[in-house]
Formats: C-alpha cells, structure tokens, sequence
C-alpha cells in the first residue's frame, strides 16, 4: 500500500511538472506572437522595431526568414546570460530571446556579428536552424531580413557547418567564410557577416552564415 501511495505521488509530481512546463511553452509562444504583431512584418520581409523599443529598449533589432519560425525581436544585454531565460520583453520564460553578442556592434556595423538563439523542445528560436542540414531546405530558405536601428538589411546564407564552443570569434569568422557541410563560393573578404548559433549548450552545434546583399 505505501508503494502504490509513492508511485501515486511521484505521479502526481509529474503531472505538475509536465503542465508548467507545457504553460510556459505557451505563454512563450503568446509573447513572441504579440512581438510579431507589433513589428508588423511588411510585404518587404522587414519588421519595424520601434514600437518594441518603446516597451523596452534592450532590443536593438528584428530578424526574419519568410515561411519558417525564425521571426523574433533580437535583444542585447552586456550579460548575456540575462536573455538566456529571458523573453524579449525582460518577462522570464523558458526558451529565453533571440541575442547578439555582447562583442558585436548593436547596428550589425562589424564585418562579422554573432546572433544565438536556444534550441527548445517545442521547435521555436533557433531549433529550426537543424533544417539547414538539408540543401534542398536552405536552397529555398536562403535570404534573411535584419531590421536594425539605422537601417534595414537583406542577406543571403552561404555557409551551414557544425560549431565547436571552444572557437574563438576570429576562428568562427575565418572558418565560416571558407567551410560548410555543402559546397559554397568564395565570399568577398568585405561582405559584412551574420551568423545564427544554435545554443545548445553542447560541445557543438549547428552554425548558419549570411552575408550582406548590398541593395
């Protein structure tokens, strides 16, 4: 009888835990959704970021790649552990923002900047960015829409490869200019740079490369 009683409780524990989990999943999904429609992605692909810096000013742009997930606010704090498990908005929530880089220009102003993004289980953030692994996907998926401060910016992905967490920034810069899992063309060593890293907190992980496309 105490043991049925200790597998009811642990049972119950479980069910608890499962439906937080799955509430914060939504009430993440609802915050992103709300970014959505105040950025107001326009028939050019670019989200306006001046209504999200007025509820806070801690975003510093918008990114968007048509007909997938990616669609988020991009935040920036000098601890990036902040925006880990933090919405855009600042509110606490599980699957954290979409972050530059505590090194990169906040106008995307240097020849490379770094973007990261988190890899949940419900598919949102950067988890997309496994698709890439198929060419077929990033042949029809290629060109990202960057809203800065000063300006709007299009980009097309050139490079896909595996990331090592132990490369440096000018390692990352060199190795995404010249490798990825498919064949790429040489890019003009002024191009200015993105790419998206999948945080996965894991020894590696998937790195998308863009560069500009100057319009």
């Amino acid at each position: 009888m105490k043991f049925k009683k200790i597998i009811a409780v642990l049972a119950l524990i479980c069910v608890v835990v499962t439906g937080c989990i799955i509430g914060d999943f939504h009430n993440c999904r609802v915050t992103y959704d709300e970014a959505t429609e105040i950025a107001q992605i326009g028939d050019d692909n670019y989200g306006n970021i001046s209504k999200l810096r007025e509820v806070i000013t801690d975003v510093i742009g918008y990114i968007n790649i048509p007909n997938t997930r990616i669609s988020y606010p991009i935040t920036k704090s000098y601890n990036e552990d902040w925006y880990c498990q933090r919405l855009w908005d600042g509110s606490v929530g599980r699957t954290g923002s979409i972050y530059i880089d505590s090194k990169s220009n906040s106008n995307f102003k240097d020849a490379y900047s770094i973007i990261w993004g988190s890899a949940p289980i419900d598919g949102s953030m950067f988890k997309g960015l496994i698709h890439y692994r198929d060419e077929k996907y990033l042949n029809e998926h290629d060109t990202i829409y960057l809203t800065t401060k000063v300006g709007s910016y299009k980009y097309k992905i050139f490079s896909v490869l595996e990331w090592e967490d132990s490369d440096s920034l000018d390692i990352l810069n060199a190795r995404v200019r010249k490798e990825s899992i498919f064949p790429i063309t040489e890019i003009d060593k002024n191009k200015k740079i993105i790419s998206l890293i999948m945080n996965e907190k894991k020894s590696s992980s998937i790195i998308v490369s863009a560069y500009r496309v100057e319009e």
